[in-house]
């Protein structure tokens, strides 16, 4: 590969090359495949198991994002800094209160300490609330807010006053 680019190959044209240098080297798209699915489990791995101990974590949202039949329901949590974590995933059917149980009861185990007072956004679904409750109790505020169908990506909501999305 390096040979080609010292050949005057620009990065515009590796769509072209790539394939060429994959035959002449034994590389299959299956295999290729396989190293990605090997990488991408051990990166989830690795962003699943980290530890929050030390971390002072004042806001957490939590929301459930759908991929096609399944949901992912998601955390995010913000320190004092301002530095924003990503402190889990749960996979479900749907956005119930069991799976977000298992995830919050997952953020326990993993150092986010329960008796914190923190703010948790949610859009007012009921089974986070309860889950909520269940996991962090009196200790947690929970403040819904108007859903704009965004999940926790910051970039892709439209902005919301007073509870109802500005268009």
């Amino acid at each position: 590969m390096l040979d080609i680019l010292l050949e005057g190959v620009s990065t515009r044209q590796y769509g072209a090359v790539i394939p060429k240098m994959a035959d002449t080297v034994g590389v299959s798209k299956s295999s290729v495949s396989r190293a990605a699915i090997q990488a991408s489990e051990a990166q989830l791995d690795k962003l699943l198991s980290r530890r929050f101990d030390d971390v002072d974590l004042l806001i957490t949202y939590v929301d459930g994002m759908h991929f096609g039949e399944q949901c992912v329901i998601g955390a995010v949590g913000v320190d004092e800094h301002g530095q924003k974590h990503v402190l889990g995933l749960q996979e479900g059917a749907t956005e119930n209160a069991a799976a977000a149980k298992d995830l919050l009861e997952d953020l326990v185990r993993r150092g986010v300490k329960p008796e914190r007072r923190r703010l948790f956004v949610i859009d007012g679904s009921k089974a986070l609330r309860a889950a909520i409750n269940a996991v962090f109790g009196n200790a947690s505020l929970v403040q819904g807010v108007a859903s704009t169908n965004c999940g926790m990506s910051p970039n892709g909501c439209r902005r919301i006053s007073r509870g109802r999305p500005n268009h």
